[in-house]
């Protein structure tokens, strides 16, 4: 099973991306509510600590990271640009000590939200980098840094297996944080695009395929009925490099 297989696999009960639950708690739908195709209660033990964690994703989204990760060839690296408190970032690191996750921020970006998403109003850098020290191997690096001062400085000839940009989604900035990581990326790799129900990052993602068709593969797309969603948050892609 492939990262495209597992996020299509999972179900919800009582809920689907287009629909919102009918009742009880929004932590209860993520975690008792969402079933895995493979080794579900495995996947809510290990991914347990990131409930203490503030985020802007979902349990399925965690677990997909998870699942990527796990199966990254070791001589790739799981590369996520905008860590923010760590949630994402953590979901690849967790039980996967062996593997190398680089994770990027310069936490320059203040996040708005008009919906009630129990945004903390504190520094994310701080609660990120306590979490961070307390679930890293020496596997595990990051970096604070602006996303392209990253790949101009420090990525060099370390091969992507799984890529997640979750920096700035306005449209130039999407389309560049998928065109810096284009020549770093091995055959095979994965892409997670979240937020597509955004007309930005939405159209990047469409206009970074049509500019390397051939070499990219949609493998999965779901958007939701509303941002916040308990299944995939506010819309998720994978892309898949052929070559």
């Amino acid at each position: 099973m492939n990262p495209a297989e597992f996020a299509r696999a999972i179900q919800f009960q009582g809920f689907s991306p287009v629909t919102l639950p009918s009742q009880g708690e929004p932590e209860h739908w993520e975690w008792q509510d969402t079933f895995l195709p493979e080794h579900d209660s495995g996947f809510k033990t290990l991914l347990a600590p990131l409930q203490a964690i503030p985020k802007l994703s979902t349990f399925a989204m965690a677990a997909l990271i998870n699942f990527a990760v796990r199966q990254m060839p070791s001589q790739q690296c799981f590369l996520n640009i905008g860590t923010w408190y760590g949630y994402s970032f953590l979901a690849g690191i967790i039980g996967n000590p062996t593997k190398i996750c680089i994770g990027v921020d310069n936490f320059s970006n203040d996040i708005v939200s008009t919906l009630n998403l129990r945004l903390p109003p504190s520094d994310p850098e701080p609660h990120f980098r306590a979490w961070f020290d307390q679930q890293r191997s020496p596997m595990h690096a990051f970096f604070k840094l602006e996303f392209r001062d990253y790949f101009e400085l420090f990525h060099q000839n370390m091969p992507i297996g799984v890529y997640f940009y979750d920096a700035d989604h306005a449209y130039a900035a999407q389309y560049e944080g998928l065109a810096l990581a284009h020549p770093c990326l091995a055959p095979g790799a994965w892409i997670l695009v979240d937020d597509i129900n955004e007309e930005g990052p939405y159209r990047a993602t469409l206009d970074f395929l049509q500019d390397h068709r051939n070499q990219y593969t949609l493998a999965f797309e779901q958007k939701t009925c509303c941002n916040g969603h308990p299944s995939f948050w506010n819309g998720l892609m994978l892309l898949q490099k052929q070559c």
